[in-house]
């Protein structure tokens, strides 16, 4: 999560996000097993309900996501 205190701060980051200029890192805990290390590529639109996977319109936007697997338990 990201706070700004001052509305310069903000005008920033909200910048920094427009631009693409944050990297982005998730820590998960799923069920199941997954692979040890994996890139899932797809095509990604946004409408009012929200993104929606959408390969081949003509508005879509390339989206990647890679995970690596950082423990097992039983």
């Amino acid at each position: 999560m990201v706070l700004a205190k001052t509305s310069k701060a903000a005008e920033r980051l909200s910048r920094a996000f427009r631009e693409h200029g944050v990297h982005k890192r998730y820590l998960a805990v799923v069920g199941g097993l997954a692979p040890a290390r994996a890139t899932l590529v797809d095509q990604l639109v946004s409408s009012e309900q929200g993104s929606r996977v959408a390969s081949g319109h003509p508005d879509a936007r390339h989206a990647e996501l890679r995970f690596e697997r950082l423990a097992l338990t039983e």
